[in-house]
């Protein structure tokens, strides 16, 4: 395997090729290229693009607390430079009703895995704490 990181060039072929398998990456473009001697057989997209976790307490706060609150939320994220986040939501959330009108779109219903990454630096623990199960977001 070879992993490849995709430039403007590289690009428009893995997007063809995407394309052509009926697949395509949820978010943006591929940051790297599976490619073998049979050409691009795939890409994934490694980016710092923040998933955004949020929680307000329903029986405290009205829904314009909510939205002040996640106005916030936007503001920090663009003053750390990002153009864009992901925000994982339950149907049975408050905000559901809400979120296309907050400006976002669906990319697709999934389920989210997490994996703890064990550290290659000799100077940081391997021991994580365990992740909390979650709870299926549809």
């Amino acid at each position: 395997m070879n992993a490849v990181p995709v430039t403007p060039e590289l690009s428009r072929d893995v997007e063809a090729q995407m394309a052509r398998d009926g697949h395509q990456l949820p978010y943006g473009p591929a940051t790297h290229a599976l490619v073998g001697a049979t050409g691009i057989y795939g890409a994934f997209s490694v980016r710092d693009l923040p998933l955004v976790w949020f929680w307000m307490d329903t029986r405290t706060k009205e829904p314009l607390a909510s939205w002040r609150a996640w106005r916030e939320v936007e503001r920090i994220a663009k003053e750390l430079g990002h153009t864009r986040i992901v925000l994982p939501i339950q149907t049975d959330s408050p905000f559901h009703p809400f979120i296309n009108r907050m400006g976002f779109e669906l990319i697709g219903a999934c389920e989210l895995y997490t994996k703890p990454l064990k550290s290659t630096s000799p100077c940081v623990s391997d021991q994580s704490p365990k992740p909390q199960p979650l709870r299926p977001l549809l």
